[in-house]
């Protein structure tokens, strides 16, 4: 392990909670700055923090699906 850079990510989703991930950082991977947006990849317990900023903010509904509050 110590030969391995790595960094730890604090995350606030909408919803108000907190995540701490830490991870591995790639040769010539950059860090991604404070305030970014982020999405949290997550698989069987292995977490990783990735940039979002390339995702859409607003979407249309897909047809056929009904919206129950």
């Amino acid at each position: 392990m110590a030969d391995r850079t790595g960094v730890e990510y604090t995350v606030v989703l909408e919803t108000g909670v907190t995540l701490t991930v830490v991870q591995d950082v790639g040769e010539g991977e950059e860090l991604l700055p404070t305030g970014a947006r982020v999405m949290v990849q997550n698989s069987g317990g292995y977490q990783r923090v990735l940039p979002a900023s390339h995702l859409p903010t607003q979407i249309q509904r897909p047809k056929g699906i009904k919206v129950v509050d």
